[in-house]
């Protein structure tokens, strides 16, 4: 018995040992788990505290800085064959005119050139390797627009509906490949060399509407003209770089002069692909080190802009909206006439004018730098106002883009009634480009304020008109100075281009008020209106 009670209380203490040594556990454990669970919140705060003191300049701003570089890069790529050409060519194969039926010599036509007494600087009829007719030549300046056009519509969409980074910077990338393979393709033959245009404005098409798309999500409504035209005017930066540099590459004995645009800004594109691909996010909420407040600040920004779905594009809402069809007038226009310059512009002050390679890259370069110029500014003015609510949005959008457009019309006459007068027509060209460029903070802009998160999209159809104008354009051009010597052909261009612009004024003017369209807007926003 006693043995048998002995033994039970042995047992007992047994199992209050084993109470007490699984009671010791479960502390030891929920101890590690607390001290854990402390050590996960500490790592949280202080990643909260790491991205609220992220940079000291703002995410948006870094992007816009590096975003501007990237159409800088793609500018210099559009750019580069219309420098180029200018010495490609073998201009003794040029000078015919198509009168009545028959062909006759351009040594009938009184030239700039005439005038001048034969001025030595004027380009060596012979200096070209390639013998290219005037059509020939406008076709392959047009190449890369015919490109462009076909990838405006799909590069918005996925960009609206995916994110923009890879649209933007695969776009720049190939392109970049395309331009480095132009002096090859060009050598080998002229069909080629019109495939490797084609291939490098496919794709840059979807860009444009990519950075629309981008701004979209990342700038506030107030910040919208500056951050947008800084970025769109690396396109008219570009273009100043490519006129400058590229004057002086093509003028060179290294690696035969006019290949080196080509090869040269090819690579500043590749360069900047790797680092878009390292600093760059579609939407603030992914971004890597954006700070909470700025991530906030945009979110609450853009309440109003109905929300990223999956519901596809509103497209027949968008096509029966009379404000975007005169967006889409605008950019029309707008292709036409620049396009018209960024490739025909040392043309005409070479062939037309009869100035030096030299003198027509410096003074190419002079409307793009006052049109960098006029846009920055214009956005900067665009912005102030609206803040300041001096006026509102839509007659802030209107006044602007009257402005511009009516001023550019009026200096584009001037310029053609200079004729051979090169100081007053580069003077008229470059105010006419410098008024033009305040048309990005009026007409262009609008796309994001009546769009919302479809302005991807709504970029996309206008950008294909501008293509199109642009490829009508230089058809045109190439018919009316089918011999490059004859102001008189370049004149009617000049007063083409402004007709259209004063046009595209008028349509503006008396458009509906721009305001976010229904199609593009959220319960919520409806309930604020």
């Amino acid at each position: 018995m006693k043995d048998a009670m002995y033994d039970a209380v042995q047992l007992d203490d047994e199992d209050d040992h084993g109470d007490k040594q699984v009671h010791e556990e479960t502390i030891q454990l929920q101890n590690g788990t607390q001290l854990t669970l402390e050590k996960n919140e500490n790592m949280i705060t202080s990643d909260k505290n790491k991205r609220s003191k992220a940079g000291l300049i703002p995410v948006r701003y870094q992007l816009c800085f590096l975003s501007f570089i990237g159409m800088t890069s793609l500018g210099t790529m559009r750019q580069s064959v219309g420098v180029a050409m200018v010495v490609m060519v073998n201009t003794s194969y040029v000078g015919y005119e198509r009168t009545e039926g028959h062909i006759a010599s351009s040594d009938d036509v009184l030239s700039c050139k005439d005038i001048r007494n034969n001025d030595t600087d004027y380009i060596d009829g012979t200096s070209g390797e390639f013998p290219w007719s005037t059509h020939t030549q406008e076709l392959l300046l047009a190449s890369f627009y015919y490109g462009y056009m076909c990838t405006q519509v799909p590069g918005g969409w996925i960009s609206d509906r995916f994110g923009m980074k890879w649209v933007l910077g695969l776009g720049i990338l190939l392109s970049s490949v395309c331009t480095i393979l132009g002096p090859w393709a060009a050598r080998t033959g002229t069909i080629f060399f019109f495939v490797a245009r084609f291939l490098t404005g496919l794709a840059a098409g979807g860009v444009v509407p990519a950075v629309s798309s981008m701004w979209s999500q990342w700038a506030h409504p107030d910040e919208r003209s500056r951050l947008g035209i800084i970025t769109c005017s690396g396109l008219t930066f570009g273009g100043v770089i490519s006129n400058i540099i590229g004057g002086f590459l093509v003028d060179s004995d290294i690696m035969g002069g006019w290949p080196l645009p080509f090869y040269v800004f090819g690579s500043v594109g590749c360069i900047w692909f790797v680092l878009w691909c390292l600093f760059a996010s579609s939407h603030p909420s992914n971004h890597r080190w954006i700070s909470r407040e700025e991530q906030k600040y945009l979110e609450n920004s853009l309440k109003l802009q109905s929300k990223k779905s999956n519901k596809s594009v509103p497209w027949l809402s968008i096509l029966r909206s009379p404000i975007v069809w005169v967006i889409t007038l605008c950019q029309f226009v707008q292709g036409w006439g620049t396009v018209i310059i960024i490739t025909n512009l040392p043309l005409y002050y070479t062939r037309g004018l009869g100035l030096s390679v030299k003198q027509a890259g410096l003074y190419s370069a002079l409307p793009f730098a006052f049109l960098f110029f006029g846009q920055v500014t214009a956005a900067y003015i665009a912005d102030r106002i609206l803040s300041r609510k001096i006026l509102g949005l839509s007659h802030t959008r209107k006044l602007i883009t009257d402005i511009s457009y009516g001023g550019c019309s009026i200096f584009l006459v001037c310029a053609g009634l200079a004729r051979c007068n090169a100081s007053l027509s580069v003077t008229f060209i470059t105010l006419a480009l410098a008024l033009n460029g305040a048309a990005y903070s009026g007409y262009f802009v609008s796309m994001l304020d009546v769009a919302g998160n479809y302005a991807g999209s709504v970029t996309a159809l206008a950008n294909s008109a501008a293509s199109m104008g642009g490829v009508i354009g230089t058809y045109v051009v190439g018919e009316l100075t089918e011999v490059q010597s004859d102001i008189f052909g370049w004149q009617t261009v000049l007063w083409i281009m402004a007709s259209l612009f004063f046009i595209g004024a008028l349509a503006y003017t008396f458009v509906s008020p721009i305001q976010l369209q229904p199609w593009a807007r959220t319960s919520a926003s409806e309930s604020h209106s």
